[in-house]
């Protein structure tokens, strides 16, 4: 990829190629942290969350947007460390599961 090149090379290209990557993942979170919002708030979801969960799971589902930010700023002192960063916000993803309905007593 393009970016595995200019890691390779090093240098001022490197660190801008990883700011920029950072970036488009932050860009893509904001867009699908925006939906989830937007779906919550227009009770758009197959199951609505009660509003104790609605503010959880906006925190949980867009956490990620925080390290993408760190991840920009990184790059410019360590392209590798903030494609780690980059790298774990996926791993967390995998994992993450926004928070179900509570059933009904």
């Amino acid at each position: 990829s393009t970016m595995a090149d200019y890691l390779r090379s090093g240098g001022a290209d490197a660190r801008l190629a990883t700011a920029l990557y950072a970036a488009v993942f932050e860009l893509m979170g904001l867009a699908f942290g925006s939906v989830l919002v937007w779906s919550i708030r227009r009770d758009l979801l197959v199951a609505p969350l009660p509003p104790a969960d609605e503010r959880r799971a906006i925190v949980r589902f867009t956490i990620g947007n925080v390290a993408y930010l760190a991840a920009i700023g990184v790059a410019f002192v360590s392209p590798y460390t903030a494609l780690a960063i980059t790298g774990f916000v996926a791993v967390y993803y995998m994992a993450e599961r926004t928070p179900a309905p509570t059933p009904a007593p």
